[in-house]
């Protein structure tokens, strides 16, 4: 017995000790720098129980070696100091590894949360709706079957393309890349959907890429997977889904609306249509219509105003067609007597500026009474105004802003032996299995399970702070001229007390919980989303740091002693 104690606290037991410890270190800076996170490293290395075990055999080691002194005298007070300094710092950090937090808080911008995610843990989590607050989750945890479990696998997320062929809401499998014939109308998930009007086919090229046909238009449309569906908070499961547009005639009151405002536009150009109303114009192409295209002519009494319009268009159809046929009629018009401008030998153009030369002569043209058929005068109203027939079924066309929304149920595919996060197979009271990759923000798709009575999911353990921290706003500063974030910040509330947080800027709370600002992440068009480091260590400020505080008081002690016994 007697040996034992010697040698629990002799140098030959501290060696090893000091030996082991360095390659501990040594282990953990290269796991840090391979995997390049310091949470890996704390996970497998400082959070290990082994690494307690280390940690209490040093106090020990040093406890004994203080005690082998016993009785102690006066000059062995810095000896004494410096190794209650050791005990108090290496009893405090292991005080803190099993009774401290170290984790990670997730925030958006607009709301809070006192959920705390252990950083370096693995848990299995069931939630389901509390029976006295359906709004709440009740939340129970299970070991991991360590036989079932992966340390490396990938995981993707299937919406309308699986493996067996495409899946489609109110559909039967069909083989990727065919013509999905869609049915007029069937059951989506989120009620029935009317494919009137819509698309008749669908074709999934790839994972990617949706093309609609239907009966004379053709859409291409990207299937992403950034959102997704949740029916009655997942536990019926999840959804992707994409929008189809549908063009569709406008009503006859639409259309016209539609070409009154459009013309209105086309007048404020033309200086002979300044003083027309639109409506006069879309009056007329009316009365066109009916006198036009159907039996019968109906006597047109026009406005005083569009009389020079109207003699400029039978101007028009009376010169155009005969123009047409030279190669240049502006010599000819000249020869007649044509009031042509001075460089009319420059014009590249000669028959669109005659059509305009036209209708800016026509106040001082000779009125003609001529027959010119309404089609001609129909055409040479639209040359007159530069309208196409292209502009015209634009008009008696729309997109409306509705939609056919196309679903298929949102599944997940997990390949072990990838590069990817750990995965598990859980197995579940009803003799089913699920598996599941694990999700570091606790924040992923937590899967229905035992007929959607509750979700499931693999995450970091998770623990409520007595804060609730919410996330008022967020920012990032960065450096001049770069991309690169110089400093973020963030306006937070503590159980509703304001407190701004900066990178070098910590919040500590009464009990020395501290909240670290770790990072900012911001999407265009989605909130910002802010990471906090929260460290909560119980006795440092009443063992830690006095032992800390202790050891340099001894060791500056031993120093000078050590000086002054020194021969001068």
């Amino acid at each position: 017995m007697k040996r034992l104690w010697r040698f629990l606290g002799s140098i030959w037991f501290a060696v090893p000790l000091l030996l082991v410890a360095a390659s501990v270190v040594i282990a953990g800076t290269f796991i840090e720098s391979s995997s390049g996170s310091h949470e890996v490293a704390a996970g497998w290395i400082y959070a290990h129980p082994l690494f307690n075990l280390l940690l209490a055999l040093f106090f020990v080691n040093i406890l004994v070696s203080a005690l082998h002194r016993y009785p102690w005298k006066r000059r062995h007070v810095p000896f004494l100091l410096t190794h209650l300094g050791l005990l108090m710092v290496i009893g405090g950090t292991m005080t803190k590894n099993i009774f401290g937090l170290q984790g990670h808080m997730i925030l958006h911008e607009g709301s809070g949360s006192n959920r705390l995610l252990l950083t370096g843990t693995e848990n299995i989590l069931f939630r389901w709706p509390r029976s006295e607050n359906p709004l709440k989750w009740q939340k129970e945890s299970q070991p991991i079957n360590r036989a079932s479990y992966v340390k490396s696998a990938s995981c993707e997320l299937e919406g309308f393309c699986k493996r067996g062929g495409v899946v489609l809401f109110g559909q039967p499998p069909i083989p990727r890349g065919e013509r999905v014939p869609l049915r007029s109308e069937f059951e989506g998930w989120m009620g029935q959907v009317d494919l009137n009007e819509a698309p008749r086919t669908l074709t999934f090229v790839n994972d990617e890429r949706l093309i609609a046909v239907g009966e004379v238009e053709r859409y291409e449309t990207d299937l992403k997977l950034d959102a997704y569906n949740a029916f009655d908070r997942g536990l019926r499961g999840y959804s992707v889904e994409v929008a189809i547009p549908k063009r569709v005639l406008l009503s006859a009151e639409e259309r016209r609306e539609a070409l009154e405002s459009w013309l209105s536009d086309k007048f404020k150009s033309e200086p002979l249509l300044s003083g027309l109303d639109s409506q006069q114009i879309v009056a007329m192409l009316e009365d066109w219509q009916e006198g036009w295209l159907y039996a019968g002519e109906i006597d047109v009494t026009l406005p005083k105003n569009m009389e020079p319009l109207f003699n400029a268009m039978r101007w028009s159809a009376l010169l155009m067609p005969e123009a047409s046929k030279l190669e240049n009629p502006l010599p000819f018009l000249q020869e007649k007597g044509w009031p042509l401008p001075a460089n009319w030998e420059e014009i590249d153009e000669p028959l669109p500026f005659l059509q305009g030369d036209i209708y800016r002569l026509a106040p001082e043209l000779p009125q003609i009474e001529i027959e010119v058929p309404k089609a001609t005068m129909l055409s040479s109203l639209f040359r007159l105004l530069n309208i196409t027939i292209d502009e015209l079924l634009e008009l008696w066309r729309a997109e409306q802003t509705e939609t056919i929304s196309i679903e298929a149920p949102l599944s997940q595919r997990i390949k072990p032996g990838e590069e990817g996060p750990p995965a598990v197979v859980a197995r579940l009271e009803d003799k089913s299995a699920i598996a599941l990759s694990y999700d570091p923000t606790g924040e992923g798709i937590a899967w229905p399970v035992l007929s959607g009575s509750k979700l499931i999911s693999f995450q970091p353990k998770e623990v409520e702070l007595p804060y609730h921290i919410h996330l008022h706003e967020a920012f990032q500063e960065f450096y001049p001229g770069s991309s690169a974030p110089k400093s973020y910040h963030a306006a937070i509330r503590v159980n509703g007390l304001p407190f701004h947080l900066e990178m070098n800027q910590v919040f500590e709370a009464d009990d020395g919980t501290r909240f670290y600002l770790s990072s900012i992440s911001s999407e265009p068009g989605k909130r910002k989303t802010v990471q906090l480091i929260v460290n909560y260590d119980p006795v440092r400020y009443s063992v830690t740091y006095p032992g800390a505080l202790l050891l340099a008081i001894g060791m500056v002690w031993i120093l000078f002693k050590s000086k002054k016994k020194s021969p001068s």
